[in-house]
């Protein structure tokens, strides 16, 4: 957010989406990560974009807006 007013934009919303870590155990164990997500799926937005758990995303979105 710092970044987005500091190139002009005023207004920003960014939000966290694919909770990284399961990225890494699909890698490491397939079956076991799909057991995982099985429970992760439905609490996706919960678990990728907490205030807390937002830095553990793949993903960030921003979604900003310049003054008219």
């Amino acid at each position: 957010e710092d970044k987005l007013a500091a190139a002009g934009f005023e207004q920003s919303d960014i939000r966290g989406a694919m909770f990284a870590p399961l990225r890494l155990m699909h890698k490491l164990s397939p079956r076991l990560a799909t057991s995982i997500s099985k429970w992760t799926l439905p609490r996706e937005s919960w678990l990728s974009d907490g205030p807390v758990s937002r830095s553990l995303s793949g993903h960030l979105i921003a979604v900003a807006r310049r003054g008219t």
